[in-house]
């Protein structure tokens, strides 16, 4: 019985991973779909200041300049339509990552676009399997428990398609901080110790979302009087940003940059960063003015709650390595939460630093299972509620609700209520050690079911029906791309109907932000590069107005306000204005 049960373990395993490797296969697919809106400005950067003369890129005029030169050189080649089309829709720039970020990325890049897109998605597929796996492994869940909770992410966190969609560089900063919490667990030896302070400055000066990790973890380690081991973490913090600060400094030329950079940050203009285009900070909800003026000042309260529940309970610590490690990755995870909940500027991507968090409060108990309805409510029913909070694909489709009615009544909640729980837990600490909780498997009947349950909704969730559904598209409008091509290009047609019309409209139920990359943006500029010939050889000088038209009574209403004389509907969500005298 007992090897039936150990094969039953292992054959679940296996069937999770298959699932897994085709989740990741569907992701590398919708990467290859997107043109890597903030990728490449990370990637122009590197190469303008290697190959082009810099003066300050976070000055306005150098975005310009910089943004126009690298979109004629994207013309002018037309090597890469992905190109192509990320540098026509940023050809003003807008720099205000760090020196360290730029130089970091231009360090693994190539110059070809292409192939560095490509390395930057592969590499941030195995940063977040990494970062979630290594989190799972140190946080004592069995694997195959692990493995189905990395399965749900890849398909239902929509965190994770924004940072597929826009490739930013989240899913690294979950790696790196997974690479931080396993330096943790080896305990009191100084190099250790140290070692994690580096990666942790390090990684705080690629990206500084991850400075009140700091703010929380030194004075923490302090009120535990574990002065020794905030020391060598404080030394090693220390090192690991002057390393960040030094390396750039020398590839951008001067310390210079770094002053360039704390200057731009703090003129960041209102209209880049609005919710409309995407940025749900929690604290929008009280108004754009009232999050800037009160940011700071939650904060602030959120760290002294912390640290005060810290040191009011925690006496055992001291003597306790393992409990330590917990403390420690709860505070990693804390200061992850409070950013995401304090800030004015947080994208949809930036929700995959709620997965340590997430990760820590849904951990297994060894040899404490949750008895009281008490334990039960904190230890499984509100970390399940958080988590399904976070799943925004299947959450918000169940709402049926918009992304601004979803951050309120779901996201923002969850993430108030892993809040809550890392509190509860500086509160209530367990002692326990961390390994994986042996249990009595089910039969393998069950598990058979549960594999087959799987890989219907694997098969259900093709990566194209993925796309589309986010997106809001149908299912034919995807896949019946080639269709929408020849369509364009049935030069007669088109030429008729444009002697007659001024107006040619796309309409969709879902406003497409050319910012984000995918299917949309490349329809979108699709439009322009099939339509303008036709439209050229009607003679004439014609300028094209594209626009979004969520409704045919929109692009109706447009068309009557600019004195057009009609609109003919061909498509969702293009506007094609034509004319002499186009406003």
């Amino acid at each position: 019985m007992r090897d039936i049960g150990i094969l039953d373990r292992k054959l679940t395993i296996v069937l999770l991973a298959l699932l897994v490797a085709v989740a990741l296969v569907a992701s590398w697919r919708f990467g290859e779909s997107v043109s890597g809106f903030d990728y490449y400005q990370f990637w122009v950067v590197g190469e303008a200041v290697e190959h082009d003369s810099v003066s300050n890129i976070y000055s306005d005029h150098e975005r310009a300049r910089i943004g126009a030169l690298f979109r004629d050189r994207a013309i002018r080649d037309g090597s890469s339509d992905r190109l192509m089309a990320v540098a026509n829709a940023r050809s003003v720039l807008e720099t205000y990552s760090t020196p360290f970020l730029y130089s970091v990325l231009h360090l693994l890049a190539s110059g070809d676009y292409e192939t560095d897109l490509r390395r930057w998605h592969a590499l941030s597929l195995f940063a977040f399997v990494a970062g979630v796996m290594g989190m799972c492994h140190l946080f004592g869940y069995t694997g195959s428990i692990g493995l189905a909770l990395l399965l749900a992410l890849l398909l239902w966190f929509e965190p994770l398609q924004s940072e597929i969609r826009v490739v930013n560089v989240n899913s690294v900063q979950l790696g790196l901080l997974a690479f931080i919490l396993a330096l943790l667990r080896k305990g009191d030896d100084p190099r250790w110790r140290t070692a994690a302070g580096i990666a942790l400055g390090v990684a705080t000066m690629f990206k500084p979302n991850l400075i009140l990790i700091s703010a929380l973890l030194l004075p923490g380690l302090a009120l535990l009087g574990r002065r020794r081991e905030a020391l060598l973490l404080g030394g090693g913090l220390v090192v690991g940003a002057g390393l960040a600060i030094v390396s750039s400094s020398f590839f951008f030329g001067g310390l210079q940059c770094w002053s360039d950079w704390i200057r731009a940050v703090g003129l960041i203009p209102p209209e880049i960063i609005s919710f409309e285009l995407g940025n749900i900070a929690p604290l929008f909800a009280f108004g754009d003015d009232v999050a800037a003026g009160v940011s700071p000042l939650v904060a602030g309260i959120m760290i002294a709650v912390t640290l005060w529940a810290l040191s009011s309970s925690q006496k055992g610590v001291r003597e306790e390595a393992m409990q330590l490690f917990l403390v420690e990755s709860c505070l990693v995870a804390m200061g992850c939460v409070t950013y995401l909940l304090s800030s004015t500027l947080v994208w949809e991507h930036y929700f995959i630093l709620a997965i340590p968090m997430l990760l820590f409060a849904l951990r297994p108990r060894v040899g404490r299972p949750p008895v009281s309805k008490r334990e039960i409510l904190l230890e499984r029913v509100l970390p399940g509620a958080a988590l399904l909070g976070l799943m925004a694909i299947p959450t918000r489709s169940l709402l049926q609700s918009t992304p601004e009615t979803y951050l309120l009544l779901a996201q923002a909640p969850a993430t108030l209520i892993l809040l809550g729980l890392g509190l509860w837990h500086f509160r209530s600490p367990e002692r326990e050690a961390l390994g994986s909780v042996s249990r009595p498997g089910a039969s393998w009947q069950v598990r058979a079911g549960v594999a087959v349950a799987l890989l219907l909704t694997m098969a259900l969730l093709h990566p194209l029906s993925w796309l589309k559904r986010r997106d809001g598209m149908a299912a034919a409008r995807t896949v019946s791309m080639r269709h929408y091509i020849e369509m364009l290009s049935e030069s007669e047609t088109l030429r008729d109907r444009l002697r007659s019309v001024e107006v040619i409209g796309y309409e969709s139920g879902v406003p497409i932000d050319t910012r984000t990359g995918g299917i949309e943006q490349l329809r979108y500029y699709l439009a322009q590069f099939a339509l303008t010939p036709t439209v050229a050889q009607l003679g004439g000088d014609h300028e094209f107005i594209l626009g979004n038209f969520t409704r045919p009574e929109d692009l109706a209403e447009y068309a009557r306000r600019v004195d057009r004389k009609a609109a003919v509907l061909i498509a969702p969500t293009i506007a094609l204005l034509e004319g002499n005298d186009t406003q």
